[in-house]
Parts: structure tokens; sequence; C-alpha cells
């Protein structure tokens, strides 16, 4: 019976590490679906709520090097975000839709995702849907005290 106790602890452990990396995981996807949503909503607030301080996001047109636009923090995000909500987006709706995440490194406290993604323009003037862009998204996250945020993103 004595030899057996380090076994089931070992067992335990194990189960717990899966359960934990889980958790882990759904509660990253539901961070790239905020990602979405909050975007959708223009809600610049909600949006920068999910990177980190120090956050370094950037958008490629497919197949350059250079990005079209970036940014290497939260608050530079918010009011970049902000004014596009106000601007170039004013008559439109945009709808992301996040799919396909796979996840390319998981810790217990850093993950790396890519997923798929399709977003449409929705034209409020006519009413009209426009596929805009199916970017691939790659992210780093950083697990907080606040939970998992988004640290680096690129769109290619």
């Amino acid at each position: 019976m004595l030899l057996a106790l380090p076994l089931l602890a070992a067992m335990a452990s194990a189960e717990d590490r899966a359960l934990r990396s889980l958790l882990d995981r759904q509660q990253i996807t539901e961070v790239l679906h905020r990602y979405g949503q909050t975007f959708d909503a223009k809600d610049a607030d909600g949006f920068a709520s999910l990177f980190t301080e120090d956050a370094h996001w950037k958008i490629h047109r497919r197949g350059t090097e250079r990005p079209q636009f970036e940014n290497t923090s939260r608050a530079e995000l918010k009011d970049f975000v902000a004014d596009r909500f106000s601007t170039v987006l004013a008559g439109r709706q945009t709808q992301h839709y996040v799919t396909g995440t796979v996840f390319l490194e998981l810790t217990e406290d850093f993950a790396r995702t890519r997923s798929t993604v399709l977003v449409v323009h929705r034209i409020l003037e006519t009413g009209a849907l426009v596929p805009v862009n199916a970017p691939v998204y790659m992210d780093e996250f950083v697990k907080t005290e606040a939970g998992w945020k988004i640290s680096r993103h690129t769109a290619n």
C-alpha cells in the first residue's frame, strides 16, 4: 500500500496538469473571441484590456515585410483603434470570425497560437456585406494576475 502512494500522487499530479491545460486553452480561446467581439463593438477600452501594458500589435498586408499598422503599448493601441472606430470604420460594422485556433506552445504562463480569421464589413448606409480580409493571427499570451493577456499579435 505504501508503494502505491507515490504512483497515486503522480497520477493526480498528471490529471491536475491536464485539467489546468484544458482550462488555460479555454481561457485563451475566450480572449481571442473577445478580441473580435470588442473590436466589432467599437469598444476601445475593452479591446485594449485584452493586452499587456507593453503589448506589440501589428498588421501586415499579405506578402509584405513591413507592417501596415504597428503599436507597441496598450495605450498606443487603444488610441489607434479609437481613432479608427471614429474615422475609417465610422460607417461600417466589422464582424470578426475567429476559427481554427491551434496551440503551438503552452506552458503554465505562456502560450503561442495561430488562428484563421474572416473579417467582414457591413456598410451601414446600404446594409451590404463585404468580405474584407482573411488573415492568419499569430498571438503570444502571458498569464497575469488578471488572467491571460495578449503580449504580441501579428496579423498577416
